[in-house]
């Protein structure tokens, strides 16, 4: 988001706050974006919270500006209009919360204050208000020490957090690690003692947010508090058997020397620690069917993991192989994917030196040159008299491997190699 639609949104969630306080009520900027303000870092969103109810707001601001995206929940959605093009809001009523059946939604609300509204929040941290009236913060919570003070600590009772919302066990973890924080002892204690009970969370969701924590500065931090608080052991299975060899620390090694780190460069390094992985042992097709059903990946995603734990020790020794070798895995979708775990290979001391920078200085080559055309096809081998069968992609193969490789350079040669063959 550039500058000016980040300053659009704050005047749009300001202009919101005056609208609401001229009509009698309450309103402040609420949770994330006022952790995000005391760090320094321009909010990507903002969210209001009120003491006016959900149909109180629809007549302060119109049908046609409001959405009534949760009301049962005290949540509308606030659109712009022309002021604030393409801008929107959520505004939300204080409230407290009931019991979480489903272990992440409540099962009814009650409409409150501040104060009992931050009290419902999961951690310090994010359980702050802001007044950009009188430009001052209401802290209920202690959120602002936890900053202070690097810490990530639950609201409260931290089982009582992590039981009325499970996915709440995982994004402890994000958090500390994108805001640098330790987590607070007993926040730590029941998220291990919870950590099982993250399987009552959708695949999607837990995916979504080891997408967000394997790409960041902290992720070998991230991916090792995962597997020693017992999370992997549900959603990974394949890898935490291995989180207590020695193994585990090359692991970690390598998720740190990632570059630039993926998702799928994080997860494929992972899924190395498992020797049925890495010595063929689990077919790739057992493979992928276990990430579709452990956390509902794209096709792109898996393929892409895949990719990279069959190809990157190949790239990140590439200099010792043949150009009919390596050229196919340059010119994939997925190669920056294997590209960015053969540098942490080749990093480790597991390549050979200077062979990743080699490929991505071949896949900078223009296409004619990267990638070819053939010089043979299958219509051109039955034009030769040769029959269709399993032997023509044999034959196209090494044909191939003899172009790339410089031995053959045009038709003429092609069909004097097929002759002779």
């Amino acid at each position: 988001m550039t500058e000016d639609r980040k300053k659009l949104q704050r005047d749009f969630a300001i202009w919101i706050t005056q609208k609401l306080s001229e009509a009698g009520h309450v309103a402040y900027f609420a949770g994330g974006c006022v952790r995000d303000q005391l760090l320094g870092i321009p909010p990507s969103d903002y969210d209001v919270a009120t003491d006016a109810g959900p149909l109180r707001i629809r007549d302060i601001f119109g049908n046609s500006r409001t959405l009534m995206i949760g009301e049962s929940f005290g949540v509308v959605c606030i659109q712009g209009k022309r002021e604030f093009p393409e801008q929107r809001v959520e505004v939300a009523t204080f409230r407290s919360d009931a019991t979480y059946s489903d272990g992440r939604h409540p099962d009814y609300v009650t409409f409150t204050d501040a104060e009992h509204d931050a009290q419902r929040r999961d951690f310090t941290i994010n359980g702050l208000f802001y007044d950009p009236q009188l430009d001052r913060v209401l802290d209920f919570v202690g959120g602002q020490e936890d900053l202070k003070n690097k810490i990530l600590r639950c609201i409260g009772n931290p089982d009582a957090r992590f039981n009325e919302d499970k996915l709440r066990i995982l994004r402890a973890v994000r958090f500390a690690a994108r805001f640098h924080l330790d987590l607070d002892p007993a926040t730590y204690d029941a998220m291990c003692r919870h950590a099982t009970e993250i399987q009552r969370v959708s695949p999607e969701r837990i995916a979504a947010e080891l997408r967000k924590m394997f790409v960041l500065p902290r992720r070998t931090w991230a991916v090792d508090v995962l597997a020693k608080s017992k999370q992997l052991d549900v959603f990974l299975p394949q890898v935490s058997p291995f989180v207590r060899q020695s193994i585990w620390i090359k692991t970690l090694e390598r998720i740190a020397d990632l570059e630039p780190p993926f998702f799928e460069s994080v997860l494929a390094t992972m899924l190395f620690s498992n020797p049925a992985v890495t010595d063929g042992s689990t077919n790739a097709r057992v493979l992928e069917e276990q990430l579709a059903n452990q956390l509902r990946l794209s096709r792109d995603e898996i393929e892409g993991t895949l990719f990279a734990i069959a190809h990157a020790r190949t790239l990140a020794n590439a200099l010792e192989h043949r150009w009919s070798v390596v050229q196919p895995l340059l010119i994939s979708k997925y190669t920056p994917i294997a590209l960015s775990l053969a540098n942490a290979f080749e990093r480790g001391g597991e390549g050979t030196t200077g062979s990743t920078a080699w490929c991505e200085a071949q896949c900078q080559l223009p296409p004619a040159q990267l990638n070819p055309p053939p010089l043979l096809t299958g219509t051109d081998l039955q034009q030769l008299g040769l029959k269709p069968g399993p032997k023509f992609k044999g034959i196209l193969s090494e044909l191939r491997a003899q172009q790339l490789d410089g031995k053959i350079s045009d038709r003429e040669q092609a069909v004097h190699w097929l002759k002779k063959q």
